[in-house]
């Protein structure tokens, strides 16, 4: 799965509003961050955290992507 296209496709749900759209920015950054460290490292052990890492993050994005969005009364919003 492509962390920015879970972040994009959760934006497009969501119209593309503010928070949405400073979450997909902040997840593309975070990404990139990511990508950075793996590329610079030499160290199996700094793969492996860096993996851990990155799984975990992406089962937590998983995870809450797999929840309805929210109106902003707080009730789950339509899609359709």
């Amino acid at each position: 799965m492509a962390w920015t296209g879970l972040a994009a496709w959760r934006a497009a749900i969501e119209r593309w509003h503010a928070r949405a759209t400073t979450r997909f920015v902040v997840v593309y950054l975070l990404v990139a961050l990511l990508h950075a460290a793996w590329d610079s490292v030499g160290s199996d052990w700094m793969y492996a955290i860096l993996a851990l890492i990155g799984l975990g993050l992406l089962t937590w994005t998983t995870h809450r992507l797999a929840r309805p969005p929210l109106q902003l009364e707080g009730r789950p919003a339509t899609i359709t």
